[in-house]
């Protein structure tokens, strides 16, 4: 199947659906920590507990969510676009029972069923969002030949996730204040973003309407061709790949280090207003105003991604961020919310500037293993780039309510400096140690050039024509 050329409208509208979806997802990276201690009050031990089995048995399947996708055939629509499309009304099912499951704890039920239950029906979620959320990003590849077009796909699909974010301060606040009990309003706002899941999805399924074997495509081929033309990948070859593909090692060591940065800053700046800069009323406006930066962060990647190398556009945004983040460490120390707010805009836009990089690197990782090993292996390679955000999750899960408990947190009891210090120097400090981690992999050790992976992706067109 010869693939189309990427059109400048799924250049500018490929992330409409992650716009939609994100809502949901912004929603429970901002408050889903905060529900469970604070509003449900489960105790800190139970939750950091909950939340390490829920994130490592995620982690550990992470490995698995594109393997398993290409081991299959096409479907109706596609391997990818079929994914999409089944798993969809599953998530906004498996979303809601989570927010509910932990609200169990304040009707009187003990901590263990509320934890229990709270696990079971994450761990049903996680199955249905990563196959989803994988086949969505793989579609980035199946789209694009370039290192540049993937960049743009990736730029778009950042910035539309970002604006999304911009709204959801707002959108928080109006729908938890139509609800009386908290408990409730947090789970039920959840619920009714996680609605959007539906929709999100279709327009990105119609966005790459044609630019994937299809079953009908499939069947048409010779049977001698089928294996190689559907590009099914057994789990054999997916070790192979792994084991043969040094440089996605170093781009998974990069990711680890901006992941676990990004979950820091999303989980505790709920934390930080409330106790450390003693000004709740800003949250929301500290949310819409950091992803303002985040979106034009997103799109002057997009703009320099076409004609500078990306490797240098990344290397820039985590020197500058390293930067703002001693600003904002300062503006934390002191209690200064507004200088705070300031230095974070320069954080988000520089993480934002950096994401669509970072993911165009597992995209010349796919292309750089396909031409090694002549195994497409486009969904096994961008699905591990879920694999730093699992572990980043695993480890926010421990290191959030263990900076509570070691500055002294206790539910309903006085905030004391010592927690309002703890909690600066945690946001700031384990940030720039990870993004200095980052910085040092990626210059010393990632060695795919954009000039070497397009040559690659010469090479592989050239080679399926020849069979």
């Amino acid at each position: 199947m010869e693939r189309k050329p990427v059109s400048k409208a799924l250049k500018t509208w490929f992330g409409v659906g992650d716009f939609m979806y994100n809502l949901c997802i912004s929603f429970k990276t901002y408050y889903w920590m905060y529900f469970l201690t604070t509003v449900v009050a489960l105790p800190l031990a139970v939750t950091s507990a909950a939340n390490t089995i829920i994130n490592v048995f995620d982690t550990i399947l992470a490995f698995a969510w594109g393997a398993i996708i290409d081991s299959m055939r096409p479907g109706k629509w596609g391997r990818y676009r079929s994914m999409i499309m089944i798993t969809a009304p599953l998530i906004v099912l498996s979303h809601a029972a989570q927010w509910f499951a932990p609200t169990v704890y304040s009707f009187s039920s003990g901590a263990l069923a509320a934890a229990i239950l709270t696990i079971v029906a994450f761990c049903i979620y996680i199955i249905f969002f990563n196959l989803a959320w994988t086949a969505n990003v793989a579609l980035i590849n199946v789209c694009a030949d370039t290192e540049a077009d993937r960049a743009a796909l990736s730029g778009s699909r950042n910035a539309w996730i970002m604006a999304s974010s911009i709204f959801i301060g707002y959108i928080a606040a109006f729908m938890l204040g139509l609800f009386s009990d908290p408990v409730i309003g947090y789970a039920a706002a959840a619920t009714i973003l996680g609605v959007l899941t539906i929709p999100g999805y279709y327009v990105h399924f119609r966005l790459t309407d044609g630019y994937e074997m299809t079953r009908a495509d499939y069947d048409k081929l010779p049977e001698k061709e089928k294996q190689t033309k559907s590009d099914r990948v057994t789990f054999g070859q997916i070790l192979t790949i792994i084991k043969s593909n040094l440089q996605l090692l170093w781009v998974l060591l990069i990711n680890i280090g901006t992941q676990l940065s990004v979950f820091l800053f999303a989980y505790m700046a709920v934390y930080l207003f409330e106790m450390t800069l003693e000004a709740p009323e800003m949250y929301a406006f500290y949310l819409t105003i950091i992803n303002f930066g985040g979106v034009l962060g997103s799109i002057l990647s997009n703009v320099l991604s076409r004609k500078y190398p990306i490797k240098r556009l990344v290397q820039a945004g985590i020197v500058v961020a390293i930067a703002a983040l001693v600003l904002v460490w300062r503006a934390a120390l002191g209690g200064n919310a507004m200088l705070f707010t300031v230095g974070m805009i320069i954080v988000q836009f520089c993480v934002s500037f950096t994401a669509p990089g970072i993911l165009t690197f597992y995209s010349n990782c796919a292309v750089y293993s396909e031409w090694k090993t002549g195994i497409n292996s486009t969904g096994t390679i961008m699905g591990l780039c879920g694999v730093p955000i699992k572990i980043a999750l695993v480890a926010v899960g421990i290191i959030v309510p263990g900076v509570l408990g070691a500055s002294g947190y206790v539910a309903g009891e006085a905030i004391t400096e010592a927690i309002s210090v703890g909690l600066a120097n945690a946001f700031a400090l384990l940030p720039i140690g990870l993004f200095v981690f980052s910085l040092l992999i990626l210059t010393f050790c990632y060695r795919l050039t954009r000039e070497k992976v397009d040559q690659y992706s010469r090479e592989i067109a050239s080679r399926k024509s020849e069979t």
